[in-house]
């Protein structure tokens, strides 16, 4: 009677230890896809966001234009006054696009990376369900 107690307890403890080892296996899988299809994910973000390119307001490009007219008319004082000027204001717009463009794939990652912690987290309630199962088979079983 031990013995056959015995050799149940090995054939439940093999049992065991392989359904551990599938399920490190299908997490380890799970997480590498993950990693994989973040990084693909970043990318094309990087690659496809709305605005791709800054659009220069009115006023920079009316700013450009009189620097260009005036470096025409040999007024080149003037024509550096109304540069200087025109790249205060094109970085002062190119930092505002910026900053919006980085906030919404901020925002496009974050829903990203949920979406991955809720399959992640269906996974491990699936194999959490599947250990107690065992548990369940093995106490019918003795």
């Amino acid at each position: 009677h031990v013995g056959e107690l015995k050799e149940f307890n090995q054939t439940w403890d093999v049992k065991s230890a392989e359904y551990e080892a599938h399920a490190r296996n299908l997490q380890n899988t799970l997480a590498e896809r993950h990693k994989a299809e973040h990084e693909a994910q970043l990318r094309k973000m990087q690659q496809d966001t709305e605005p791709r390119t800054p659009r220069w307001s009115k006023d920079l490009l009316n700013l450009r234009k009189i620097q260009e007219t005036l470096a025409k008319m040999k007024k080149y004082a003037e024509a550096e006054k109304t540069k200087v000027q025109a790249d205060k204001v094109e970085a002062r717009e190119h930092a505002m696009w910026m900053a919006k463009r980085e906030a919404r794939i901020g925002a496009l990652e974050e829903q990203f990376l949920h979406k991955q912690q809720l399959e992640m987290g269906g996974l491990m309630k699936r194999i959490h369900s599947g250990r107690e199962e065992q548990k369940q088979a093995r106490k019918s079983e003795l």
